[in-house]
C-alpha cells in the first residue's frame, strides 16, 4: 500500500446506538481519503475489537497503520489503555508498524460547534417561550462525562470557561455526567496529519503518569497496561453485565 492505513480506536459501548454513530464517524472519515484502507475498533463492550480491526488492516495488505484515538479528551483509555493494546499487537507481529496520535483535545472546531448546538438551544427555547433569552441572565452548563484524571476534566472546565466569556453568558458551571459529540470530522484529519510529521504529542505538563499531581501521587510512572481485557469485544448483544470501574 502507497498510503499507512487508518485505524480509528473507539471506547466501546453497549448501546447500538452509540456504535452505530461511531461507526458512521468512521465513514464520515474515509471518504475525504478515498486512497487509504480506513477502518473502526474498539477497547470494549463492542465488536470489532482493535485487535480484530488490526488483523484485517494485516490481511487487507497494511503494513502501518496510523491509529487515532475517537475521544476528545486524553485520560486513562487514550493515555493508557489503547496505547496497550497497540503495543502489544505490534511486538506480536515484526515489520508491522502502528504510529498513535493524540486526543481531539480543546480545538476551536470543538468550541465551534458547541457555540452552534448552544444558539440551536436557544432559538428552540425562546420559540417555546414566546419571548428572547437573555444570554446576561443565563446560567450555562457544561456536562462532561468525567474521568479520574484531574488533567482531562480540566478540560472541561477551560471549554467551559471560554463559552462563558466569549458568549455573555451570566453564569456558567461544569458538571460530569460519570466518573468524575459534537461530529468534529475535520479535527479527525488533523490529528492524522499529525502522526506523520511527529507532532502526535498529548498533553503531558499536568498528565498524572508523568508528574506527581496531587491525589494521585501513586501514578506517576504506572505501567502501560491495559484494564479492560474483561469487556473487551463481549458486544453490544451480551445477556449479561460484567462490573466495570469506568474511568473516562
Amino acid at each position: 500500500m502507497n498510503h499507512p492505513a487508518i485505524l480509528l480506536c473507539g471506547h466501546g459501548s453497549r448501546d447500538v446506538e452509540a456504535i452505530s454513530e461511531f461507526e458512521a464517524l468512521a465513514g464520515h472519515i474515509s471518504r475525504p481519503l478515498p486512497d487509504r484502507l480506513v477502518m473502526h475498533g474498539f477497547l470494549e463492550f463492542a465488536r470489532p475489537t482493535i485487535s480484530q480491526r488490526l488483523d484485517d488492516l494485516r490481511a487487507g495488505g497494511a503494513n502501518d497503520v496510523l491509529a487515532v484515538p475517537g475521544m476528545l479528551f486524553a485520560a486513562g483509555h487514550a493515555k493508557n489503555d489503547i496505547p496497550s493494546v497497540l503495543n502489544d499487537y505490534a511486538a506480536r507481529h515484526a515489520g508491522f508498524s502502528i504510529r498513535y496520535g493524540r486526543e481531539l483535545a480543546v480545538d476551536l472546531k470543538l468550541l465551534k460547534a458547541a457555540e452552534e448546538r448552544i444558539a440551536t438551544a436557544e432559538t428552540e427555547a425562546e420559540a417555546e417561550a414566546g419571548d428572547r433569552v437573555s444570554r446576561a441572565d443565563t446560567l450555562l452548563v457544561v456536562v462532561g462525562r468525567g474521568t479520574n484524571d484531574p488533567d482531562a476534566n480540566s478540560n472541561v472546565s477551560k471549554i467551559t470557561r471560554m463559552l462563558w466569556e466569549g458568549m455573555g453568558f451570566g453564569w456558567a458551571e461544569t458538571c460530569y455526567s460519570g466518573v468524575t459529540q459534537p461530529l468534529v470530522i475535520d479535527a479527525f484529519l488533523e490529528r492524522l496529519d499529525e502522526i506523520p510529521r511527529g507532532d502526535n504529542l498529548m498533553n503531558c505538563q499536568l498528565c498524572k503518569y508523568r508528574e506527581q499531581i496531587i491525589g494521585y501521587e501513586k501514578d506517576q510512572g504506572a505501567a502501560q497496561v491495559g484494564h479492560h481485557h474483561h469487556v473487551e469485544g463481549i458486544g453490544t448483544d451480551a445477556d449479561h453485565h460484567h462490573p466495570h470501574d469506568e474511568h473516562e
